[in-house]
């Protein structure tokens, strides 16, 4: 009787070292979870994944869900500012990002995305994006604001990228230009989505913060580290 149990008990614990439950995520952290998105790499694998493409399918449904839970976070309906980064890469904190972005689109919101992951972004290369220069050229002073706005008729919402990559990411978004730059953005658009990089390996999610009204951790199934997620939390 001892031998399974103690099987059972170290392939949970010791052996399955990566999240795999939304139970697992709850009891790691304080903090709720706002939702689960299945996953649609198979299903939905035509072009770019958004929720545009596909608006009445489950995955859809589930960011319909979380953008209600936002809303509540958030305790209003407009000039939102929403901080998307993961405990680790590659959890799909971009994935996420422009998705939420999608959803707000379909309820007729003026959207912009803007890529604050100045070490690796990937915004552009997800909706396909050809970009050049971005939000740290504007942050330096090389372009104008209205320079680095894109706005791809195929998605509905506007998308500034990251742009050139600089040697001191954390610094230029410490700068109080950047949070300038949010604020303004406040008074432009209903929503604000920010992607930054990861919050367990540097800063910038944590200077971020500070000037957004609600923030979303990605976790990935399978994937995400539970030991280091519990750290980071």
């Amino acid at each position: 009787m001892l031998l399974p149990l103690a099987f059972g008990v170290l392939k949970e614990e010791v052996l399955n070292y990566t999240l795999a439950t939304i139970e697992e995520c709850e009891r790691l952290s304080v903090f709720p979870v706002m939702g689960t998105i299945e996953n649609v790499s198979k299903k939905l694998s035509n072009g770019t994944v958004l929720v545009k493409n596909y608006p009445k399918s489950s995955f859809a449904e589930s960011f319909r869900n979380m953008r209600i839970r936002i809303e509540y976070m958030a305790q209003r309906e407009n000039q939102v500012v929403i901080l998307v980064t993961s405990a680790e890469p590659a959890d799909g904190k971009t994935f996420i990002a422009t998705n939420i972005a999608s959803v707000y689109q379909l309820m007729g919101k003026k959207v912009v995305i803007v890529d604050l992951d100045l070490r690796r972004p990937s915004v552009s290369k997800t909706l396909k994006l050809d970009t050049h220069k971005g939000v740290s050229n504007y942050l330096i002073g090389q372009v104008k604001l209205d320079e680095i706005i894109l706005s791809p008729p195929d998605y509905g919402f506007d998308v500034i990228p990251a742009g050139t990559l600089p040697p001191n990411p954390s610094e230029l978004i410490k700068t109080a230009k950047t949070k300038e730059l949010i604020e303004y953005l406040k008074t432009v658009y209903d929503y604000v989505v920010i992607d930054c990089s990861p919050v367990g390996l540097v800063s910038d999610a944590y200077i971020l913060a500070k000037i957004a009204d609600t923030t979303m951790v990605v976790v990935r199934r399978g994937k995400t580290n539970k030991s280091f997620f519990k750290s980071v939390v």
